[in-house]
């Protein structure tokens, strides 16, 4: 089978023709994305084990929210700290928001205040840190405070995943946008975006892992 390598703008036409052309629903696809997401930390780690996992506002952001809820099912002890303005998430990331605050599911808010020395003891005893803060369509150097926490969250010691493509990682041309988080593992949906095959983007991408999301 020959693995499809696409750019920003095809990946971004390619969840169009799911919604638009097919009729899936955004939420569907989100769905599909973070319970893959959430299989492979399974995998990865066992009953009571902390996992952090850090959402941005946007679709990425809800793929890792999905990952949280169904992390938190399989009793797994579940953090998350979302990063961003929270009156500009997109509808279904609000919709995912919502579903684990009814949950109970403990969700924090990252501002310049909690980044530094708070945010490396939040992250003791942690097992697994998601990276779901920004995704494919992401450009531009990080600004504070994400430049910030990324460069601690390279500094831990912890098992990383990116959610799609790590964080400051430009999708096309796999250069780094200021900083980038170095994940272990990178699970990207329906295809290798073009940064991941750079020299550069192996070393900040880890293992790829290409999964479906049913469109």
């Amino acid at each position: 089978m020959v693995t499809e390598i696409v750019s920003t703008k095809q990946a971004i036409g390619a969840d169009r023709r799911a919604i638009y052309y097919l009729g899936i629903p955004r939420l569907v696809l989100m769905e599909n994305a973070g319970r893959n997401v959430a299989e492979f930390v399974k995998a990865k780690t066992k009953v009571r084990d902390k996992i952090i996992i850090f959402a941005g506002t946007g679709y990425n952001g809800g793929d890792s929210l999905v990952a949280a809820r169904h992390l938190f099912l399989a009793e797994r002890k579940v953090v998350v700290y979302m990063v961003g303005n929270i009156l500009k998430l997109k509808p279904e990331t609000a919709v995912e928001l919502r579903i684990i605050h009814n949950m109970a599911i403990k969700i924090k808010h990252v501002d310049k205040r909690i980044v530094g020395k708070r945010i490396i003891e939040e992250l003791k005893g942690a097992r697994f840190i998601i990276d779901g803060l920004l995704g494919t369509g992401a450009k531009g150097k990080l600004r504070s405070p994400l430049k910030e926490l990324v460069e601690i969250l390279n500094l831990v010691k912890i098992p990383k995943l990116a959610v799609d493509i790590p964080t400051g990682l430009n999708c096309d041309s796999g250069k780094v946008m200021g900083e980038a988080i170095k994940a272990d593992y990178t699970i990207t949906f329906k295809a290798l975006k073009k940064g991941m095959l750079t020299p550069e983007g192996k070393r900040y991408c880890g293992k790829v892992i290409i999964t479906e999301i049913g469109g």
